[in-house]
């Protein structure tokens, strides 16, 4: 929730640096409809992974199977449609105020669709080692894209610019946490991106998108986007190295700090977003 709540945030301060007029009512409706939306996704996994379902892909040794034994299979659907049907109530109704746009209602159903695919069979995506791919897209680029269209009917390369080196720094905290549970999810069975790329190729992919991210900016300011909206991230730099030593570091043998290395992947994703929120509004 807080993940959604920033970049949710940084959607709408694009629009209001571009001269968009918010209105906060609308904009906490279209907000608690992306928490929906991951609400739906969570559930409908938990329900297509219960162990009464032919689907399930837990290892039987997983504690996670024995939680969802003390939940009736039935109760996960229902809840599920009662989401959905408490997120389509919310639609319609901005639908009717004039605030759902074209742009508003394609974001809106791309994710709804790689979300329920996230997690239903036949692809079943997150289960598959593909799931923090399709956290990245809804997280870091789908919820701004779709504040920013609440206030903006206009598209703006602006949202393209600064969302898209966000995908790669949350794949890349996703990487970072799944390195302590690298072990556990191998013993008992699942697929993260760790697992299914091999932790020498998945740290290898994490300095790579990290950089890859501040490249990303150093382009976009070539290609016009303001320094007054570059510098801010820009600043975030030294925790990205930090946190790509230290990574490196455990891979030759030193011994890991796991708290820090999840308080450095989190409060780096979080940090360079509020930079980009309070360059928008300076």
């Amino acid at each position: 929730m807080v993940f959604i709540l920033f970049t949710f945030t940084l959607g709408v301060s694009l629009a209001h640096y571009l001269g968009g007029r918010i209105n906060l009512v609308d904009l906490l409706t279209g907000f608690i409809i992306c928490l929906l939306i991951w609400s739906m996704r969570n559930f409908l996994g938990a329900y297509f992974d219960h162990p009464e379902s032919y689907h399930s892909t837990l290892n039987i040794n997983d504690p996670e199977r024995g939680n969802l034994l003390n939940i009736r299979r039935g109760l996960l659907l229902l809840y599920t449609l009662l989401i959905l049907t408490a997120g389509a109530t919310l639609t319609t109704i901005l639908i009717f105020r004039g605030v759902f746009n074209a742009s508003s209602i394609l974001w809106l159903g791309l994710a709804i669709l790689i979300n329920f695919f996230s997690v239903a069979p036949p692809l079943h995506l997150s289960q598959n080692g593909f799931g923090e791919l399709v956290e990245a897209l809804y997280i870091a680029n789908l919820v701004p894209a779709i504040a920013f269209s609440l206030v903006e009917t206009s598209p703006s390369v602006l949202i393209v610019e600064l969302t898209l080196p966000l995908t790669f720094i949350y794949v890349a905290m996703k990487i970072a946490l799944e390195f302590k549970a690298y072990g556990f999810d191998g013993s008992h069975g699942r697929q993260s991106l760790v697992i299914r790329v091999g932790w020498q190729n998945a740290l290898v992919m994490h300095n790579l998108f990290l950089l890859l991210a501040y490249v990303l900016l150093g382009v976009f300011l070539l290609l016009g986007l303001p320094w007054s909206l570059t510098w801010p991230p820009l600043l975030t730099l030294p925790f990205a190295s930090l946190q790509i030593l230290h990574l490196i570091g455990i891979s030759n043998g030193a011994k890991p700090k796991w708290r820090y290395l999840t308080w450095l992947a989190i409060g780096l994703f979080l940090l360079i977003v509020y930079m980009m929120i309070i360059s928008l509004w300076l």
